[in-house]
């Protein structure tokens, strides 16, 4: 209430100060009006005195109301970056005044701080038997999802994909990017899809890192766009094995995971962890799975997906492959 009362007096006293900038615009307008009046012929000294202060006041005037608009501009804008960071030290101190202040520093840089987030993820995997080898499987992968800008300024989003195998070197080697789509304007009457080839996007395949390959391309967005990303890859995978999918930015809202497999296939879905998630309407196993999860999702966090042959979990159990191969963005 303190605060409404001092910004009201603020705006009453910045209206002041308006209203006698123009009311020195009238009357310089008026002494110019005034000394083209006959009574100053016999008067030439009284003329130009009147003159040079009538164009003083306009030029004053002028001035004054652009640096005021400029003043005022600036104070707001200092005012709104302030207020956004005592609400995050607030939100730090209040929700996170028990924990050690490194954890702290974590979540002012990796969430409080982050100026992307995403809704409508959607994950769509299709395994079918490899054409040319028995013991794998060809994967086809689609992501789609909307990144949103909450800056107030333009911001570059840059689309990441790493494929990472870490127990199976080939599946790397043999992971192809099919395409990317953007879709701009959204929500709006005339948005705008452009669609980019593996030509288009730089690759990098670490020599110390074998096991990992990026895909990237940066993206300038507006301050509050919301921009749709679609992308599909594809790769060769064992029988049975772990995969995973992460998000970079926060995720809101409702997560959907359909997963295609042949039959004789076990399948488990979790996320954070080991929860498991909800059986949607169209949810058909052992062939089709479709589940959700609603609620939202720290950066880096996401799904865990395992699968093994039925006739192949008792050999698995006896001779474990290494966990983890993983894709994210």
């Amino acid at each position: 209430m303190v605060a409404k009362k001092a910004t009201d007096k603020d705006q009453k006293f910045l209206t002041g100060i308006q209203f006698l900038w123009v009311l020195a615009i009238v009357l310089a307008l008026a002494l110019l009006r005034l000394i083209d009046s006959p009574l100053f012929v016999c008067h030439p000294h009284w003329e130009l005195f009147l003159r040079e202060l009538a164009f003083a006041l306009l030029i004053a005037s002028l001035f004054a109301l652009t640096i005021e608009h400029t003043q005022r501009k600036q104070f707001v804008d200092l005012v709104n970056e302030e207020r956004k960071a005592l609400q995050k030290d607030v939100f730090l101190y209040a929700y996170g005044s028990n924990l050690h202040e490194d954890i702290r520093q974590e979540m002012r840089s990796s969430l409080l701080e982050q100026a992307f987030y995403r809704h409508g993820v959607s994950i769509d995997w299709e395994f079918s038997p490899a054409s040319n080898n028995a013991e794998l499987m060809e994967v086809k992968k689609r992501y789609s999802f909307v990144v949103v800008n909450t800056s107030k300024d333009p911001r570059e989003w840059m689309f990441n994909f790493f494929q990472i195998g870490a127990d199976d070197l080939k599946a790397v080697t043999d992971a192809k990017f099919v395409r990317l789509r953007v879709t701009r304007r959204i929500g709006g009457s005339n948005p705008e899809t452009t669609e980019y080839q593996i030509g288009d996007m730089k690759v990098e395949v670490d020599q110390a890192q074998p096991h990992t390959k990026k895909f990237y391309k940066p993206f300038t967005m507006e301050p509050e766009e919301e921009m749709g990303i679609y992308y599909e890859v594809g790769n060769m995978r064992r029988l049975y094995g772990d995969d995973t999918y992460r998000s970079k930015e926060p995720v809101v809202g409702t997560s959907r995971v359909r997963l295609r497999f042949p039959p004789n296939f076990e399948v488990q879905v979790a996320c954070k962890g080991m929860k498991p998630l909800n059986a949607a309407a169209d949810n058909d196993p052992p062939t089709r799975y479709s589940l959700e999860w609603t609620g939202g999702l720290l950066p880096h966090t996401g799904f865990t997906i395992s699968w093994s042959r039925k006739e192949d979990v008792v050999k698995a159990e006896d001779d474990p492959q290494p966990p983890l191969k993983a894709d994210a963005d």
